[in-house]
């Protein structure tokens, strides 16, 4: 069965504003039915992580769990699914483009989609009766850094780094 806008946790519309080249449809690239797939697997990638710290939510308006969309973790959630999206559609028109290879800006869109999908960790953690403590991983050409930031809500500002790792996968 293929994704649609129940399955995420923005709308497609979110996307075309925010890249402002128009429509998608059945017949363009990338395809509606593409960019509704990128959403849903993004949304489902911050539903589980927010379950990870204790707390049920679902992009599903006929939800039990659904998100409210105008609460601090339901703007940040629906963000990060547009921004993801966006980097998303952006990678494939790059890719098209320049046979394969990719400028920054997808990657800075998909970098903010993470750091934001951090934030929902860190409210869903809070709300769910945590510290919001959270462990971040960050990629970047290849190189991961592990960060650890406390108790973003109180206002302070500290964090430490565990280490770098090289990904190989590149």
């Amino acid at each position: 069965m293929p994704f649609d806008a129940d399955d995420a946790y923005n709308e497609i519309e979110d996307v075309e504003i925010r890249l402002g080249i128009g429509a998608f449809s059945a017949t363009t690239f990338p395809t509606d039915q593409a960019v509704f797939d990128w959403m849903a697997q993004f949304a489902s990638k911050i539903t589980v992580a927010v379950a990870e710290v204790g707390l049920t939510i679902s992009p599903d308006s006929a939800s039990a769990d659904h998100l409210d969309p105008t609460t601090d973790l339901g703007k940040l959630c629906r963000a990060a699914n547009e921004l993801n999206a966006a980097g998303q559609v952006l990678l494939a028109l790059d890719e098209r483009a320049e046979g394969k290879e990719v400028s920054g800006t997808p990657k800075l869109y998909l970098d903010m989609a993470s750091a934001m999908l951090e934030g929902c960790v860190s409210i869903a953690a809070i709300q769910a009766g945590g510290s919001g403590d959270v462990r971040t991983h960050t990629t970047t050409g290849g190189i991961t850094s592990t960060s650890y930031t406390e108790d973003p809500n109180l206002g302070e500002e500290r964090s430490r780094s565990d280490g770098w790792s090289l990904d190989t996968k590149n």
